[in-house]
Formats: C-alpha cells, sequence, structure tokens
C-alpha cells in the first residue's frame, strides 16, 4: 500500500495541473444545472396546476414522490460512490455498468413491494395499487429513475459536468410539453406520465455520451501516476466507509422525499399539492448548496483525497447567492406561488417561508458532508442523517398535526438549524485549512 505522501503528492499534481478550473466549471455547470431545472420543474408544476385538478395534482405529485424515494433507496448510494470515486477507478466502464445493473435490478424488486405494502400503511394511498396496469408502469418508473439519477453522477464525477444541463433543460422541456397531450386525452395520470416518459427515452442518447465519450475524455488523467481506489483508505476502512455512507445516503433521501406522503396521511392530497408546489419552489435553494457540495467531493477525490485549495473561495461566492436568493423567497413568497393560482398563494405561502429559510442551515450540512466524504468519515455523516431522520418525522408528524402545513415547515426548519449550528465551526475549520497550508 502506498503511503500518505505518494497519494498527496499526487493530489497536488492535480490541483496544480487545472484542479481549481475543473472545481469552477463543475461548479458553474451544476449551477446551470439548478437554474435550468429549477425554472421548468417550476413551469411544470404551474401549468399542470393550471391543467389538472387539486386532487390529480395531489396523487401524482405523491407517486412521483415515491418513485424517487425508493429509487434513492435503492441506489446503494452509486451517486456518492461514482461523485467521489471515479477518479480512482482502474475499469470505470465496468464500475458504472454494474452500479446501474445493481441499482436497477434492486429497484424493480422494492417497486413490486411498494405497490402491495404502500396501500396497507394508508388508505390514502391505496391508488397506488389500484390499476395494475399503471403499478406495472411505477415499478418500471422507478427503475428507470435510478439509472437516470445515476447517469448525471456518472458525468459528474468523470468531470463532465457540462453535459449535465444540457440533458435535464431536454427532460424539463420535454416533461412541461407532454402535459397537455395527457389533458386533452384525458390521462387518469397524466402528471405522473408526462415526468416519466420523457425520462425512459433520455436514458439512451446520455448514456451513450457516458460510455462513448465522458470516459474517453478522462483518458489522460488514465496515464498520470494513480492511487486506487482500495490504496485511499485500506481496504477494510473502504468497506466501512460504504456501508456507512451508503446508511446515510438512505436518511438523507428518506427525510427529503418521504415529506409528501407524511402530508398525504395525515392532511389529504390536496393539502399535500399545496406542501409539494412550495416545496419544488424552495428546493431549488437546496441544490445551490448540493452543487457546491458534489463539485468539493469530486475535485477532492481527484485531489487524493483533501478538500480543494480553491473551496473556501467558491464556498463564500456562492453563499453570498444563497443567502440573497433566499431572503427574496422569503418576501415575495405569495408572489413566486401566484403563477400555480391564487389558492396555492393564500395557502403554500407560510410553508414556503419557512422550507425556504431552511435553505441556510441546509447548506452547512451539505457541506459537512461533502468535508466528511473527501476524508473518509463515514461514520460521522451517518449518525447526522440518523438523528436528522428521527427530527424530521418527530417533528413533522407532530407539529404537523397540530399546526397543519405550518407544522410541517417548522418541524423541517428545526431539523435542519438544530445540527446545523453545531456543525458550523467544524465547517469553517475545514474551509480555512487549505489557505492556511497554501501559505
Amino acid at each position: 500500500m502506498r503511503g500518505p505522501g505518494v497519494v498527496g503528492n499526487f493530489g497536488a499534481r492535480l490541483v496544480g495541473e487545472g484542479g481549481s478550473a475543473h472545481l469552477s466549471r463543475s461548479v458553474y455547470s451544476l449551477m446551470a444545472n439548478t437554474i435550468l431545472t429549477g425554472a421548468l420543474g417550476v413551469a411544470f408544476w404551474i401549468v399542470a396546476a393550471r391543467l389538472f385538478s387539486h386532487e390529480v395534482v395531489g396523487r401524482d405529485s405523491a407517486l412521483i414522490s415515491a418513485m424517487i424515494a425508493l429509487s434513492a433507496a435503492c441506489q446503494l448510494n452509486m451517486t456518492n460512490v461514482f461523485t467521489r470515486f471515479l477518479s480512482h477507478a482502474m475499469r470505470p466502464t465496468r464500475l458504472i455498468a454494474l452500479g446501474y445493473a445493481a441499482a436497477a435490478g434492486l429497484s424493480l424488486l422494492a417497486g413490486a413491494a411498494a405497490v402491495v405494502i404502500l396501500p396497507e400503511v394508508s388508505a390514502s394511498l391505496g391508488f397506488i395499487g389500484d390499476d395494475p396496469r399503471m403499478a406495472a408502469v411505477w415499478v418500471a418508473s422507478v427503475s428507470l429513475w435510478s439509472v437516470f439519477a445515476l447517469q448525471d453522477a456518472a458525468l459528474t464525477g468523470l468531470r463532465q459536468a457540462p453535459w449535465v444541463p444540457l440533458e435535464n433543460a431536454v427532460f424539463g422541456v420535454c416533461k412541461l410539453a407532454l402535459l397537455i397531450p395527457f389533458v386533452v386525452t384525458g390521462a387518469t395520470n397524466g402528471v405522473f406520465l408526462a415526468w416519466v416518459l420523457p425520462m425512459a427515452i433520455l436514458l439512451v442518447p446520455v448514456n451513450w455520451i457516458v460510455f462513448r465519450r465522458a470516459i474517453p475524455a478522462v483518458a489522460g488523467f488514465r496515464n498520470a501516476p494513480r492511487v486506487s481506489v482500495p490504496e485511499l483508505f485500506g481496504r477494510a476502512r473502504l468497506r466501512r466507509f460504504l456501508a456507512l455512507d451508503y446508511v446515510s445516503s438512505v436518511f438523507t433521501q428518506g427525510i427529503a422525499t418521504a415529506l409528501p406522503l407524511i402530508v398525504v396521511a395525515l392532511l389529504g392530497t390536496e393539502q399535500n399539492a399545496y406542501y409539494y408546489v412550495a416545496f419544488s419552489v424552495a428546493v431549488t435553494l437546496d441544490l445551490l448548496s448540493s452543487n457546491i457540495a458534489t463539485s468539493l467531493t469530486v475535485e477532492g477525490g481527484f485531489a487524493g483525497g483533501r478538500v480543494p485549495a480553491a473551496a473556501g473561495t467558491a464556498v463564500r461566492r456562492f453563499a453570498i447567492l444563497l443567502g440573497g436568493a433566499t431572503l427574496l423567497v422569503v418576501v415575495a413568497a405569495p408572489l413566486f406561488l401566484l403563477p400555480f393560482g391564487r389558492s396555492y398563494a393564500d395557502h403554500a405561502s407560510g410553508i414556503l417561508r419557512l422550507l425556504a429559510l431552511a435553505t441556510i442551515p441546509r447548506g452547512i450540512l451539505f457541506l459537512y458532508t461533502a468535508i466528511c466524504r473527501t476524508h473518509g468519515h463515514g461514520g460521522r455523516i451517518a449518525i447526522l442523517r440518523a438523528l436528522q431522520f428521527v427530527m424530521v418525522l418527530t417533528l413533522t408528524i407532530t407539529l404537523g398535526a397540530e399546526f397543519d402545513l405550518l407544522g410541517i415547515g417548522l418541524g423541517w426548519l428545526i431539523a435542519n438549524l438544530a445540527p446545523a449550528v453545531v456543525l458550523l465551526p467544524s465547517v469553517i475549520r475545514h474551509l480555512r485549512a487549505p489557505r492556511t497550508a497554501r501559505a
């Protein structure tokens, strides 16, 4: 096994040969993806809210949310594996193909089980298994969504992030356009079908790019002196890190995507329509922080397990953007919701403000997990996400039953703010470390 000096010197050469440029390109590409995805996503739900009834929007948004939640749990943490370890994979084609196959297969089995189990959990979720044909489409969609999510991680981990906004822009435009024919034909689950059909079609061209363009594009890096994945941490520590990071990823995805199911069970499908629209607006702010964290993880891998020297500057720059965007949403929440309809502006403004405020502490948590992932501290991430998962479920169920949608938003805010306050000093210390070492 090579010593720490080899890894450190190797990482230093990579950073010196353009690591900062790659970090900036990755961040800006993912930022463009956030803007395009957010804008097209908001437009999708605006049009859906105008064309379809509250009941249809609430039901289909629950189907979409359940699909994403179950898929995330079945992806075996390959998103984080791709972004962290593709830089060191001796055979990236094999790693990506195996990741796709494992996630898609497990998702197929889990989706079939969910069709049977979810209606038993709540009578409000009985519609998932009412129509056998629709149930089959939903199960297949869970499996396909796993590959759809992982292909973005593969592109990003191979330093090909500029493809990501292009792919998701096409996806956003196509699903928006499909709403009209589905409402005209009176499709029962038109919102859900408009979401998943373009996703399935795009799998072919995007993965042609992954395997025929993105992997060969890093051929120059393959010729450099390299450290394999097991040599980064040691085999035992690597296995422990992957297992713990997978557990944390299940908690992370479950925290966000299980909430619509809680809202449906507590308050019904109409209230879930108000919640989901507000969450769709607020999640765009979340993605600003997530993009920086993902880029730091990728470049930390190429830098031999160190936080990139450009990290502090990048975080400060985008923290200003996040703070300004959050303030704008909080102040003008009804205006952001008005395009969805007057009822959304009247009923969802309060929860939108709370969800928007939570994006600031969530940004701190995203950065903390990126730093831990770069250094291989999977246990710290797992403990954080498990604790947060318990807090979110406890607070949203308790406060939601008492204060309806405002209680859901307040529980979400508290569950993110409390750990962020505790972890902020650690984040600041690690982001300052590269500058201190350089000096």
